[in-house]
């Protein structure tokens, strides 16, 4: 769990093995290589969508068959203007987007970092047909 919480709070595996007893950064840089990828984030992000899925308290929400799809935007130091990526809503300003799928539980099934440049509405389609989880999504809102 510390490579996960080194790679989620952006600390880095160095300083991240320096604040954690018992653990070096050969341990913890063999961990990220070997079992933290982007399918393994995939995988068990479904996993987590498919326990709340199947939890009976979830169905006060939604019955699970309808989504909604949005995008967020991070900054980014740097000029934006040398990468050529311009955006007519961001202009060229340097970021990320964060384009995530959640349910009517609540439960976001799926997250693509976006470059900028990029319409996200180009994703809407990935993260319904390319989900993990066991969701049935009927009726999509963006």
């Amino acid at each position: 769990l510390s490579a996960i919480l080194g790679d989620a709070i952006n600390l880095g595996l160095t300083k991240m093995a320096e604040s954690s007893p018992g653990l070096t950064y050969a341990k913890l840089s063999w961990l990220q290589a070997w079992h933290i990828r982007d399918e393994t984030y995939s995988a068990a992000l479904a996993e987590l969508v498919n326990h709340q899925y199947r939890h009976a308290f979830a169905a006060h929400w939604g019955d699970g068959t309808t989504s909604s799809s949005d995008g967020q935007r991070f900054r980014a130091g740097g000029r934006g203007e040398s990468t050529g990526h311009v955006n007519p809503k961001y202009g060229s300003e340097p970021g990320r987007l964060f384009y995530t799928h959640i349910s009517d539980q609540y439960a976001p099934f799926s997250t693509r970092v976006v470059n900028v440049g990029v319409r996200d509405s180009t994703y809407v389609l990935d993260g319904l047909l390319y989900h993990e989880s066991d969701l049935r999504i009927e009726e999509h809102y963006t």
